[in-house]
């Protein structure tokens, strides 16, 4: 699977999507990326690589509302991408980022299926409900 570890970042996919954000100025590629987990039918399974992306625009969103996860060497692109942002996202991006990650954790998902193999199926959903709280719920000092 190209991971070593559940945290957002913590996979080839998601290093490779944000080398792609380092050169972007707005929120298009991370939109892209949601409307592009979004549109796969829910009774269609999601491809792994697709729903990586998925986490990693997500996770961004997180933490350029505040909700800062886990820094490393992995997220520093995206950590400095998040500092150059003055614009807060639009609330209709939050919702769909919310959106793509509840779809991700669905029957239908081939990253779900690949850490429950894993044995760290538990560890991984905990640490998508912990992005989804991070989406929900701003830190107001980043503001």
């Amino acid at each position: 699977m190209g991971a070593w570890g559940t945290g957002s970042f913590d996979n080839d996919t998601a290093c490779d999507w944000a080398q792609d954000l380092e050169g972007t100025e707005d929120y298009s590629l991370i939109e892209r990326t949601l409307r592009s987990v979004a549109e796969v039918e829910t009774d269609t399974y999601l491809d792994a690589d697709l729903a990586c992306c998925g986490i990693a625009a997500a996770e961004t969103l997180a933490r350029r509302l505040g909700g800062e996860g886990k820094k490393s060497a992995h997220t520093e692109i995206v950590d400095r991408w998040v500092e150059r942002r003055e614009q807060e996202p639009p609330p209709e991006l939050i919702n769909l980022a919310a959106a793509v990650l509840r779809r991700i954790v669905s029957p239908q998902s081939e990253l779900l299926e690949l850490w429950e193999d894993e044995g760290a199926g538990e560890e991984w959903m905990g640490s998508i409900e912990t992005l989804l709280g991070r989406l929900s719920r701003p830190n107001k000092a980043r503001r």
